[in-house]
């Protein structure tokens, strides 16, 4: 989580750094309830990780591994929390203890899609980032979703398995934005 502390807006810094100390409490309590030592347990939204996550962050690695296997290309589509998100995104039930105002829960996309289209740019006619977008303010949502594409994310936009008020605020940005409007998943027309 703290690799995402470059994209931080000057605002919202103070918080996260609160955050990140907390998920590093939230994670060495996790550690000492298994017996394992925190070295050995790593997270990423709660999972363990496996031996290599050097392709995770490095497009240099993941570029050299998905040409031995053989891959065109691929769709980056988020894996644990967000920044500012319930942590861990996935697994145990108890959550760890901290809760963000909405602005800073508004930020977590646009934290997350900033280092993502960074992470991309290296080829991004070989990786594709899927955007993600807050959904607790329309507007928000609808400048994320155009700032996301601007910024070169060419994945489509991924919704939350909840919506506000039944609907999805996005499906009213595809016209505007040049995303489509499957039900979840939205990809660029």
């Amino acid at each position: 989580m703290a690799g995402y502390e470059p994209y931080v807006p000057g605002r919202h810094k103070a918080a996260f750094h609160d955050y990140v100390r907390s998920i590093d409490a939230y994670d060495a309590a996790q550690a000492k309830a298994s017996g394992a030592a925190p070295s050995e347990v790593r997270r990423q939204g709660g999972a363990r990780a496996h031996d290599d996550q050097r392709g995770l962050w490095d497009m240099t690695v993941r570029s050299r591994h998905l040409e031995a296997d053989g891959i065109a290309g691929e769709v980056i589509f988020t894996q644990g929390s967000l920044p500012f998100a319930p942590y861990p995104a996935i697994g145990p039930a108890r959550k760890m203890d901290w809760a963000p105002a909405v602005e800073q829960r508004n930020a977590g996309p646009e934290i997350y899609n900033r280092w993502l289209a960074d992470l991309c740019s290296a080829d991004s006619n070989l990786h594709y980032g899927v955007a993600a977008v807050p959904i607790r303010d329309i507007d928000a949502a609808v400048a994320e979703v155009a700032r996301a594409r601007k910024s070169g994310l060419n994945g489509g936009i991924l919704l939350p398995a909840t919506a506000v008020n039944g609907e999805y605020p996005c499906t009213t940005t595809a016209p505007t934005t040049g995303c489509g409007r499957p039900a979840r998943t939205m990809t660029w027309s």
